[in-house]
């Protein structure tokens, strides 16, 4: 009869002395002190429960730009549970969200995570910190104005508003050029009815904010 082989050395770590499988290590990095105030905030604010996230990354999974944000939406509600806020706030996510709520459809506990980044952009903003993405703050503003002026969106006038905010003249001209030809953009803006009080209600919310 052969010997049998020597069983393979077990991959988890293990205390050479007492032979006692060892504590994971720790990741390395500066120690975080959780705060709730954050936390408590945004729940508040926002009428979610953002405490019920436990990181099943469903949101992630399913985001159309989780390659070209600096932290997945898994890891914003992450650090708003840690009470993280300056890296909330300054991140370039809670701008290049589209609303999609491809998020809150796919939340197994029901946070409106769509809710949650319309949220932090006023928060950003109320506080004056600078957008990461500072041409999707200007495209916002471009959008507001154009809404207040006519009561509904006008594509020509918030086109014009956000090239002269960015400097950006001809970028995607040809593309203008090529959906005004197919009569997909409009030259003439039409105003609601009862604007004034449109308007008035309009400015009651910017006052508030």
């Amino acid at each position: 009869m052969t010997e049998s082989a020597e069983p393979a050395e077990d991959v988890r770590e293990v205390d050479r002395g007492s032979g006692e499988e060892a504590p994971a290590r720790e990741p390395e990095g500066p120690d975080i002190e959780p705060s709730p105030d954050f936390l408590r905030e945004v729940e508040q604010a926002t009428g979610q429960s953002l405490s019920a996230c436990f990181q099943c990354k469903k949101c992630t999974c399913g985001c159309p730009l989780q390659e070209d944000v600096d932290f997945h939406p898994n890891r914003i509600l992450r650090l708003i549970q840690f009470g993280q806020r300056d890296e909330v706030l300054r991140s370039k996510t809670i701008w290049l969200c589209l609303g999609c709520e491809t998020c809150t459809q796919r939340c197994p506990n029901g946070v409106d995570l769509a809710a949650v980044m319309d949220y932090l952009r006023y928060a950003a903003v109320v506080e004056g910190i600078e957008p990461a993405e500072p041409r999707v703050r200007k495209f916002h503003e471009a959008f507001l104005e154009s809404i207040r002026k006519y009561g509904r969106s006008h594509e020509i006038d918030m086109i014009r508003r956000y090239k002269f905010k960015t400097g950006t003249f001809f970028d995607s001209m040809a593309m203008g050029f090529d959906m005004f030809r197919k009569g997909k953009i409009k030259l003439m803006g039409h105003k609601i009815r009862d604007l004034d009080a449109f308007r008035q209600t309009f400015d009651r919310q910017k006052d508030k904010e």
